[in-house]
C-alpha cells in the first residue's frame, strides 16, 4: 500500500520538501547554538565583540547589497533582451 501512495510524484515531493526544510531548520538552529556558546566563551572584552559584531554585521549588509544590486542587474538584461527577442519574432 505504501508504494501506491509514493507514486505519487506530489506526494514525494511534499514529503522531500519537508526532509529539506527540516535539515534547513536543524542547521538554523544549529548556528544559533553554535553562535550563542560562541558569545558565552569569547575571550574578548564586551565593547570589542560588540564592535567587532557590528563590523561584521555591516560588512555582511555591504556584501548582500552589492549582490542583490548585481543579480538585479542581471535579471534587468535578461529581461530586456526576451523583451526584444520577443518583438522581433512578433514582428517576423
Amino acid at each position: 500500500m505504501l508504494k501506491n501512495v509514493l507514486n505519487f510524484k506530489w506526494l514525494q515531493v511534499v514529503f522531500f520538501a519537508g526532509c529539506a526544510t527540516g535539515a534547513v531548520a536543524g542547521a538554523i538552529a544549529g548556528m544559533g547554538m553554535g553562535f550563542g556558546a560562541g558569545l558565552l566563551l569569547a575571550q574578548k572584552p564586551g565593547k570589542d565583540l560588540r564592535d567587532d559584531l557590528a563590523d561584521n554585521a555591516l560588512d555582511l549588509y555591504d556584501g548582500v547589497k552589492h549582490k542583490a544590486g548585481d543579480l538585479k542587474e542581471k535579471v534587468d538584461t535578461y529581461v530586456s533582451s526576451r523583451r526584444t527577442q520577443d518583438q522581433f519574432e512578433s514582428n517576423s
